[in-house]
């Protein structure tokens, strides 16, 4: 992966940057020059207090712990809050679907973690979202989050804090959109199939240990068992 964002999927000629080498027509940003880095104008527990509407948006709540619930190991899928507000509320107060989240406080910016979002969102303040621009592929950006380590930047102390001002002066490699748009296909693919194979894998564990279940209380003997060579 590292060598799709310093060479591109094209083969062009590199230059030197101080972020390492990359194609020629490459550019190299800060974070916050092409993104807004905020949290939610509403609260988690003012979500919870808010009451559905009709014709609303939906919203959802998401917490640190969100991220470990099934099927969001890449994006916000599910969540244990949800609510309709008013779309001019929504819109005002809420995080837009496509940014980046990852934790802001406490042991939790060890995990490395990063989600994203796919509707409006309101975060705990143990989370922080970086909304990527026109200018970006929300897909390409989260992947060149993934390579860097969030200790890297966090400020120490007694709980580990990452703030605006340490994500804000990031510099990263930004190709044409054109270009970012097909890097995060490639990599999209990628990680796609090493799911699947991760799927077979855990399929096949199973299987064996219900075998070995069967076979140790004797459910099944071992000339039960049909083994073909294929």
């Amino acid at each position: 992966m590292h060598k799709l964002f310093t060479e591109g999927i094209r083969g062009e000629p590199q230059k030197q940057t101080e972020i390492g080498l990359m194609p020629e027509n490459w550019e190299t940003p800060t974070v916050e020059a092409v993104c807004t880095i905020k949290a939610s104008a509403m609260s988690y527990k003012q979500l919870e207090d808010a009451p559905n509407v009709p014709n609303g948006i939906r919203v959802v709540g998401s917490k640190v712990s969100d991220m470990n619930l099934p099927d969001n190991e890449i994006e916000f899928r599910s969540a244990n809050l949800e609510r309709i507000l008013s779309k001019k509320e929504a819109l005002k107060r809420t995080v837009p679907d496509n940014s980046i989240v990852f934790p802001k406080r406490g042991a939790a910016i060890a995990t490395n973690k990063k989600r994203l979002t796919t509707s409006r969102t309101v975060l705990d303040p143990n989370l922080i979202a970086v909304m990527p621009s026109e200018a970006v592929n929300h897909r390409y950006l989260f992947h060149w989050f993934n390579t860097f380590d969030l200790k890297k930047i966090t400020d120490p102390g007694p709980t580990p804090q990452l703030n605006k001002k340490d994500i804000a002066p990031l510099k990263f490699p930004m190709p044409p959109f054109a270009e970012q748009e097909a890097i995060a296909v490639v990599i999209d693919a990628a990680e796609e199939k090493t799911a699947l194979n991760g799927r077979k894998r855990d399929q096949l564990k199973d299987l064996f240990r219900t075998l070995l279940h069967e076979l140790m209380t004797a459910k099944i003997r071992v000339h039960d068992l049909n083994f073909q060579e294929k």
